[in-house]
């Protein structure tokens, strides 16, 4: 091949391997980018997990304190559930009383007992005929029957005030337990919510990382496609290398050889003036002698 055209050649594939280098580094260079994103992105996934991680923590002990209160709530409505069912049987025992003795409010107990006094002492102390005595003895157990009654009833009362006290005071807590409850509910909602959130943040950056991994595997195997073009393209560089030199030294063997050539010639033609001289028996110069001597004849026979 003429050397101009492996010069050409090489040129051109100089040209060649830096543009190839210059896109191969490019997609190098988007591979490391892609790369340092992707690792960015696992952290960021690796920092949500933790905070993911202390959420359902939190809504874990958020959960144990909501149930705890929870059963805390049953019992008090089972004991507030007993209590007004308690209420409901005094009440209606009472009205039961009141079914029987009238105006039992207005009657006083004190009073009552003075006249059962009253009545006592004087069945006891009066000289009574038989049906005196009867009607004592019916005036006096109707007494008895009214203050046992009311006894019966102020205790029911009593009972029943302690029992409304009760409720108000368990009502009280209970409402208490429910706002708690509704707080806790609305914590674990919310906290229920960030967590799915953020899940879902990491679902999303998770799905980012696989197509930037992909998109990266792609542009990776552009740069190794391009590494093994250079790879060849260096190789043919170094071959067209050794190619040029060996026509340098080839065409530099021939320019030699052409100078020698062309050198000897005119050599020759110098040297048919220079034997002409020594025929002629003339003295020949050193300069001519050392035409004569390049030439491998050397005049010496023939100067004497």
């Amino acid at each position: 091949m003429a050397l101009e055209k492996l010069v050409s050649e090489l040129k051109e594939l100089e040209n060649k391997i830096a543009q190839t280098r210059a896109e191969r580094d490019e997609y190098n260079n988007k591979v490391r980018e892609l790369s340092a994103k992707i690792r960015e992105l696992r952290k960021s996934i690796s920092e949500r997990r933790e905070e993911l991680k202390a959420l359902r923590e939190e809504h874990t002990k958020l959960r144990e304190e909501f149930n705890k209160y929870k059963e805390k709530k049953d019992s008090i409505k089972k004991i507030l559930s007993e209590l007004r069912e308690e209420r409901r049987s005094i009440i209606s025992e009472m009205r039961k009383i009141r079914s029987k003795v009238r105006n039992i409010h207005e009657k006083n107990e004190k009073e009552l007992r003075s006249k059962l006094e009253a009545l006592e002492w004087e069945y006891q102390t009066k000289s009574l005929s038989p049906e005196e005595e009867k009607i004592y003895v019916n005036k006096i157990n109707e007494l008895l029957e009214q203050i046992t009654v009311i006894e019966k009833y102020k205790k029911l009362q009593d009972k029943l005030n302690d029992i409304e006290a009760e409720l108000e005071k368990i009502r009280s807590e209970y409402e208490n337990i429910l706002t708690i409850l509704n707080d806790l509910y609305n914590k674990k909602n919310e906290l229920r919510q960030n967590i799915i959130n953020l899940k879902n943040e990491i679902n999303n950056i998770r799905s980012i990382i696989e197509n930037l991994a992909k998109i990266r595997d792609e542009i990776k195997k552009k740069a190794d496609e391009k590494h093994q073009e250079l790879i060849k393209m260096l190789t043919r560089r170094r071959e067209l290398l050794k190619e040029i030199e060996k026509e340098q030294l080839l065409r530099k063997a021939q320019l030699i050889a052409k100078t020698l050539a062309e050198r000897r010639k005119e050599l020759m033609q110098k040297a048919v003036y220079i034997r002409e001289k020594i025929k002629r028996g003339e003295r020949i110069t050193f300069e001519e002698f050392k035409i004569l001597a390049e030439l491998g004849e050397l005049p010496f026979s023939k100067q004497k």
